[in-house]
């Protein structure tokens, strides 16, 4: 009788979700602007996929996680098509909202990556810069990596995978729009920061990008 090794499943598993972060992060990099980034993640993905992405940003905030949650619960009393009725509707007043939102995120950060970019243009002259991608949870070969390259002296960006929330390599952290320093030579970055810094700044640096 042939039988599967729950482990090895495991591990499979996890080299896969690796190998699907690590695609990603190529196929960002390889654009040269941030909305054409955005586009292909919209355009590219199913819309259920679309719809999750939202919802895992938008419950970040309390009063709509509140709302969700209580949608999950109606989902346990209501038939299937009114659920989806309530699901179309919470979606189409959170889209305009989401909508505003991210157009904010995106003018405040056309405002700040000037200073940004001669910030980190002076702090990464002449240096060894390796960009590294942030998994929402860090495993202990990210830290550890992290620590060997800046041992080397080399300057680190980490780009974070969070579009608002401020948590970086500590748990918490204050709030940013562009770039935050976590620790001396080592910067956390936005997603979409990351494209005006690679075109004004990292375009003239010794850079290595590692998935």
């Amino acid at each position: 009788m042939r039988t599967t090794d729950p482990h090895a499943s495991l591990l499979s598993a996890r080299a896969e979700e690796l190998w699907r972060s690590a695609e990603g992060h190529r196929r960002m990099t390889a654009h040269r602007f941030f909305f054409g980034y955005l586009h292909s993640l919209i355009t590219e993905a199913p819309l259920y996929v679309q719809v999750s992405r939202f919802l895992r940003y938008v419950r970040r905030f309390r009063t709509v996680a509140l709302v969700v949650r209580l949608i999950g619960i109606a989902a346990a009393i209501l038939q299937t098509g009114t659920l989806v009725l309530l699901g179309t509707a919470l979606f189409l007043v959170l889209l305009p909202l989401g909508g505003a939102l991210l157009l904010g995120l995106l003018l405040t950060a056309l405002l700040e990556s000037r200073r940004s970019n001669r910030f980190l243009q002076e702090r990464l002259a002449g240096r060894q810069v390796t960009v590294l991608f942030l998994s929402p949870e860090q495993s202990p070969f990210f830290r550890a990596n992290l620590r060997d390259l800046k041992a080397r002296g080399q300057a680190i960006l980490v780009v974070s995978p969070f579009l608002i929330s401020s948590k970086g390599l500590a748990a918490k952290g204050r709030f940013y729009c562009t770039l935050r320093e976590e620790e001396r030579d080592v910067f956390l970055i936005r997603k979409y920061y990351f494209f005006s810094l690679r075109k004004h700044v990292l375009s003239k640096a010794r850079l290595t990008l590692l998935y």
